[in-house]
C-alpha cells in the first residue's frame, strides 16, 4: 500500500490557482513572495488575477505550479500525509525533489525561475499531442519530417511531439492521415524536451553545479529514465538532460506499479497526471489536491 506524491507541470495552470491557499494559510506566503522576489516577475498577482495569455509565458508558468504544488505540500504534510515515492512532469520534477528533500523550496524556486527564464529566451517552437497512435508510429512520423521529436510519452496511446512550427503542422497532418483519434496543437511557444533546448539544458546545468544535491528521502523517478534513482550527482545531471529529453511518463507509471504504489496523489493545479493515470495503471486510487476545499476534503472524509 505505497503512496506516490504527483506534481504536474505545465498546462495544468489556471488563474485563480493557489489564493484560497495564500489568503487562509499566512504561513504560506513567503513561498509567493519569494517566487516574486527570485524570478523579478509578478508570479503571485498572475498566478490569482491573470490574464491567461501572461500566466501561460513559460517564465511565469514555472514559477507558478511550483509555488502552488509547494504549498499544497506542505499542508498535507503538516497535516500527516506523506509518501514513499516522488515524481512530477516536466517542470514538476522540481517539485518532486523539493518535497523528497533533495534540495531546499529556496534553492527550487531559484532553479525553476531560472529554467523559465532560459526556455524562454529559447528558439522558438511548438508543440502538439497525438491521441491514439502506437508509440512507434509516433516515433516513425517525427522520423520523416525534419526538427520534429517525440517530448513526452504520457500513456499508452498519448504522446506529444515537440519542434519547429512548419514541421509540427506536417507531423499533425501525418497522424490524422495515420489514423490518429486526435492530432492537436498545444498552447506553448517553444519546443521543450527538444535539442532546440541544448543551450538553455547547458547554461541550467553550470547554474544547478553551484547548488548541493543531497539523497532523497524516499524514491524519486526522473523523468529522463522513468526509474528510481537515489545519486544525487545523477539526479542533477537528468535536470539538465530533461530540456532537450523526452518525458517518460509512461514508464513512470510502470515504475509505480511495480514500486507497488496503490495511492497516487497529484498536488497543485489541475488533474492531468490522475487522468494518465486511469489510462496507464490499474488497481489505484488518485486524488488531485489543490485547493482549501480539496485538502480539508482529503481529512475529513
Amino acid at each position: 500500500m505505497a503512496k506516490a506524491f504527483l506534481f504536474p507541470g505545465q498546462g495544468s495552470q489556471y488563474v485563480g490557482m493557489g489564493a484560497d491557499l495564500y489568503e487562509t494559510n499566512e504561513s504560506l506566503r513567503s513561498i509567493y513572495h519569494s517566487a516574486d522576489q527570485v524570478s523579478g516577475l509578478e508570479i503571485t498577482k498572475t498566478m490569482f488575477e491573470g490574464p491567461e495569455e501572461v500566466l501561460k509565458q513559460t517564465q511565469i508558468t514555472q514559477p507558478a505550479l511550483y509555488v502552488h504544488s509547494i504549498a499544497v505540500y506542505k499542508l498535507i504534510k503538516e497535516k500527516g500525509l506523506i509518501a514513499d515515492v516522488f515524481a512530477g512532469h516536466s517542470l514538476g520534477e522540481f517539485s518532486a525533489l523539493a518535497a523528497a528533500g533533495v534540495f531546499s523550496v529556496e534553492d527550487g524556486m531559484k532553479f525553476v525561475a531560472k529554467r523559465g527564464a532560459l526556455m524562454a529566451q529559447a528558439k522558438k517552437g511548438s508543440m502538439a499531442a497525438i491521441i491514439g497512435l502506437s508509440d512507434d508510429a509516433v516515433i516513425s512520423i517525427c522520423g520523416e519530417i525534419e526538427n520534429v521529436w517525440p517530448a513526452n510519452f504520457n500513456s499508452p496511446g498519448q504522446v506529444v511531439i515537440s519542434g519547429a512550427p512548419e514541421g509540427i503542422k506536417k507531423a499533425i497532418e501525418k497522424a490524422k492521415e495515420a489514423s490518429a483519434k486526435r492530432a492537436l496543437p498545444l498552447a506553448v511557444s517553444g519546443a521543450f524536451h527538444t535539442p532546440f533546448m541544448q543551450r538553455a539544458a547547458s547554461e541550467f546545468r553550470a547554474f544547478l553545479d553551484q547548488f548541493e544535491f543531497k539523497k532523497p528521502k524516499g524514491k524519486v523517478i526522473p523523468n529522463v529514465t522513468g526509474e528510481v534513482i537515489n545519486d544525487p550527482g545523477q539526479i542533477k545531471e537528468f535536470l539538465a538532460k530533461q530540456l532537450t529529453s523526452p518525458v517518460l511518463w509512461a514508464k513512470t507509471m510502470q515504475t509505480l506499479t511495480a514500486l507497488g504504489v496503490t495511492e497516487l496523489y497529484e498536488l497543485g493545479s489541475g488533474k492531468v497526471l490522475c487522468g494518465l493515470a486511469k489510462r496507464g495503471m490499474s488497481d489505484v486510487t488518485c486524488i488531485w489536491v489543490g485547493t482549501v476545499e480539496e485538502i480539508n476534503g482529503l481529512f475529513n472524509s
